[in-house]
């Protein structure tokens, strides 16, 4: 497992060994800040400039995996209340590197803020902040899991004509 360079450099940095600061990012899962507490909270520990164990390195991975699962169950659960398949969903998590905002931007229909890559990944546009502030917002996570707005959402993104249609909907407009 290889920690994320910018986070390595930002660490070694603030003076922590760059040994160290590796054995915490990959711990971490290359985050950053939980490095940091990590560091912290371990520097006094007798094995800490130990390298990892292939086991250690091997349950980490293990972890990692289950943490994924459960948060692409989670996605998947989200995202079918939403009115998507399966199918479909699974596809856009795997093609978006389990990213739930660029997966959720794919389903719908938004081409134009993530780009599929030839590896499966989603490429980051202008467009993904705004998407990612949009979908952070609980009013509209909760009009997302209403059927009617979501399939009004799609009629009007093929159709933006459409969206006059639903301005005197109570439910959606």
């Amino acid at each position: 497992t290889l920690s994320n360079a910018q986070a390595l450099q930002q660490l070694v940095d603030m003076g922590f060994p760059e040994a160290r600061v590796n054995k915490a990012l990959i711990i971490n899962h290359n985050h950053a800040q939980m490095a940091m507490d990590w560091l912290l909270e371990h520097e006094g520990d007798a094995d800490i400039d130990e390298p990892l164990t292939e086991e250690q390195l091997q349950r980490l991975e293990n972890e990692e995996r289950e943490h994924e699962r459960r948060a692409d169950q989670e996605a998947v659960h989200r995202l079918m209340e939403m009115g998507f398949s399966e199918d479909d969903i699974l596809h856009a998590l795997e093609s978006s590197g389990h990213d739930f905002e660029a997966a959720t931007a794919w389903l719908l229909g938004d081409r134009e803020a993530v780009n599929m890559e030839d590896e499966g990944g989603f490429e980051e546009r202008e467009g993904s902040v705004l998407l990612h502030n949009l979908m952070s917002e609980p009013q509209l996570q909760q009009a997302l899991s209403n059927p009617r707005v979501v399939a009004a959402l799609q009629h009007i993104i093929e159709n933006p004509e459409a969206a006059a249609d639903y301005s005197d909907d109570p439910q959606i407009g």
